[in-house]
């Protein structure tokens, strides 16, 4: 059982009854000695009616403020943004104790208000007791339930200390079964003095991490990172995370911001949940804010200060080779990543392959291609949004800077599989990979895998029946399956085909994109080009291929690249904010008409969607909206018969997407389902009709 749905099945019980008692409590009071106030009647209902409407007026002003201040952060152009999140970043030093009082001050403001909504809502209750009294009437009774909602939905704002047991109750290792790895984790914590309890976590990756719980420590290892360690760079690892929780300034705002991104707040009863939001929404989205700019300003000189305090009281030889061991795993994943999720013949292969499979390939690759890693490693950029220094830095924090001092590194000696005759820990850490597989595998999982690998399969064999054509439509979930299968080469010749074979270069752009991360992931800059020109072509590959580029050119020190990377990239940013976020928004305040394609666009699609229809349609609109003077769309509202099912409603608007996406150049479509844009009406719209099956009307 997870926090929330601890919190929601044990808080909100005690909120319910906190908050009837509080309130039964406060009537009693308004009617007992309520009669003690001389208040004349028009005093009493006109407090009653602004108390009342108080909390729903500060809710729409909340609500307001929030929407207000999201419309002014987007409109500013993306170099401001980037400079103003930059300029907090290079003064990191000189706001970090500035930006914790800020927080300071938020966190305080927020609990205030909290307490003045229950307040409040105590008052109305009070009041409507004075009411009752004076009146005698039951219809005031409602009195009794408008504040009993009010309170309750302050209380939503009510933190309870998260109890020991919710945590200690997680799928933690137990000591005795890793007392060696265990010894390991505590004389890290004894150095930075850090003498309270801990609790290992084993996870199938190779990361590693540690978080406060209460007055525990939750120690998070990767199955796949232990395998690639030895013992000292695992202590490295162990010091520096201690370092980021010993002493931690922040721990109470990192508390409260974790609070807030988990939903703890929720009671699961929709109106008081939805109400609660709205009144509280702009003091804990400034929180959220404030607190996620303070961390991007401190994180890089925290991950310092943590390098440091790793060398001072580890081995910096040690240090170095626990990082160059960890470049090298992101470089083998980056290599290696499109093929992830490579599907074995069984749930068991897959598995194996993920974990002790990985940790092979991790360490022969990383001695077969050590001098080009390290080549990419010296010439590695420091990318701008980056929490953590590029690794030629941190090995300049160490004393290891020079290249030339690498060629020894890393240490394998103590890493990997030993055979017979091992010391204690290398055992518990192959005990510790075998038991993080075994976990992986179960009856449910390896079905669900093994019904996942069908299906892909049966979609290429259904291609395969056919010939193996390129149709624009369907191509995309070709390429995506054989990719997913692991077949690349088999993914690049069919991409080269579509891009040979297809007309538009909008029906080319996915094939072009792929081929072009695929080229990237072989260290092949002429990937560049073909993601470029993928944005250009379709505005969907705006946010990943950016992404893709930014990180091959920070990879390789491509500064070119880079260069090119910032300067178009926040022209496409530009571009997305003034149109292409524009698509997604349907509304009844757009002017909307009824659009007509050219005849041969037209039948096309018509001719996809006649041959996909089951039944499950009920009438297909198509609408023209003008982003600009020069640009436009054609939102496609797509209204299924009551008899379709989730699985036809979203197979249908995936094809639907597929052909739309694959139409012609400089023609923009949308996709909405009718139930998320009913508010438009499109049925109200002449000439809207698109396709409508039950008639058999189709209006071009």
């Amino acid at each position: 059982m997870n926090e929330v749905t601890t919190q929601i099945r044990f808080r909100t019980p005690l909120l319910i009854l906190l908050a009837i008692g509080l309130t039964c409590a406060a009537l009693g009071a308004g009617i007992v000695i309520g009669g003690q106030f001389d208040i004349p009647n028009a005093v009493l209902i006109t407090g009653m009616v602004i108390s009342i409407l108080l909390p729903f007026v500060l809710a729409g002003i909340s609500f307001y403020s929030t929407s207000r201040h999201y419309a002014a952060r987007e409109a500013m152009d993306p170099a401001e943004v980037r400079e103003f999140l930059l300029a907090h970043r290079d003064r990191s030093k000189d706001l970090a104790s500035a930006k914790r009082d800020v927080l300071d001050v938020l966190w305080r403001r927020n609990n205030r208000f909290a307490a003045g909504m229950v307040l409040l809502s105590l008052l109305i209750t009070f009041l409507s007791g004075i009411c009752v009294m004076r009146f005698v009437t039951a219809k005031l009774s409602f009195l009794g339930v408008i504040s009993a909602f009010l309170l309750l939905a302050a209380l939503t704002r009510w933190r309870f200390r998260p109890s020991r047991k919710w945590y200690r109750e997680w799928d933690y290792t137990e000591e005795e079964d890793y007392p060696a790895i265990y010894a390991v984790v505590r004389r890290a914590a004894d150095a930075l003095g850090c003498t309270e309890p801990f609790y290992i976590d084993l996870l199938p990756d190779a990361n590693a991490g540690i978080a406060r719980m209460r007055d525990d420590y939750s120690v998070q290892l990767g199955a796949v990172l232990l395998g690639l360690l030895s013992e000292k760079e695992l202590y490295q690892v162990m010091l520096h995370e201690f370092a980021h929780v010993k002493g931690r300034e922040d721990q109470r705002e990192w508390d409260y911001y974790s609070w807030l991104q988990s939903d703890a707040c929720d009671t699961g009863i929709l109106p008081v949940d939805v109400f609660a939001s709205f009144l509280f929404l702009r003091p804990e989205t400034q929180y959220e804010e404030e607190f996620e700019l303070y961390r991007f300003a401190v994180s890089l000189e925290e991950e310092t200060r943590a390098d440091h305090a790793a060398k001072e009281l580890g081995s910096a030889e040690a240090a170095a080779s626990l990082l160059l061991k960890l470049k090298y795993t992101e470089l083998y994943e980056y290599e290696t990543n499109l093929e992830d999720a490579l599907w074995k013949d069984t749930l068991e292969e897959w598995v194996r392959s993920s974990v002790s499979g990985k940790i092979e390939a991790i360490r022969a690759a990383a001695q077969e291609r050590k001098a080009f890693y390290d080549s990419l490693i010296a010439a590695e950029i420091m990318p701008e949004e980056l929490s953590h220094p590029i690794v030629r830095l941190r090995l300049e924090t160490l004393g290891y800077g020079n290249p030339e001092q690498w060629k020894e590194l890393p240490d394998w000696t103590g890493a990997g599989r030993t055979g017979s005759g091992q010391d204690p820990y290398r055992a518990e850490v192959e005990k510790a990979i075998r038991n993080t597989e075994n976990a992986m595998l179960d009856e449910e999982s390896a079905e669900e895998y093994l019904q996942s690998r069908r299906e892909m399969l049966e979609v290429l064999s259904a291609w395969e029946e056919k010939g193996c054509p390129v149709q624009e439509a369907e191509y995309p979930d070709v390429l995506e399956t054989l990719q997913a299968l692991g077949r690349s080469r088999e993914m690049e010749a069919f991409a080269d085909r579509v891009l040979a074979e297809l007309p538009e270069k909008a029906s080319r752009s996915y094939a072009r994109y792929m081929k072009g991360c695929h080229l990237l992931h072989d260290w092949d800059e002429t990937g560049l080009d073909m993601i470029w020109q993928s944005i250009e072509d379709n505005g969907n590959f705006m946010e990943e291929g950016l992404s893709e580029i930014g990180l091959f050119c920070a990879l390789t020190g491509n500064e070119k690249g880079m260069a090119r990377f910032l300067e178009q990239g926040l022209e496409e940013e530009r571009k997305k904010k003034e149109i292409y976020d524009k698509l997604d928004d349907l509304s009844s305040s757009d002017h909307l008409t009824g659009e007509t394609l050219p005849e041969e666009l037209a039948n096309r699609i018509l001719s996809y969607i006649r041959e996909m229809d089951e039944g499950q349609f009920d009438t297909i609109y198509l609408l023209h909206k003008d982003i600009k003077e020069d640009f436009s769309v054609s939102p496609m509202i797509v209204r299924f018969s009551a008899s379709a099912d989730e699985n036809q409603i979203w197979d249908s608007m995936h094809r639907i997407f597929r052909v739309l996406d694959s139409g012609v150049d400089d023609w923009q479509f949308s996709l909405f389902e009718y139930g998320e844009v009913a508010s438009v009406k499109p049925e109200k719209i002449p000439g809207s009709i698109f396709y409508m099956p039950a008639t058999e009307k189709e209006t071009l």
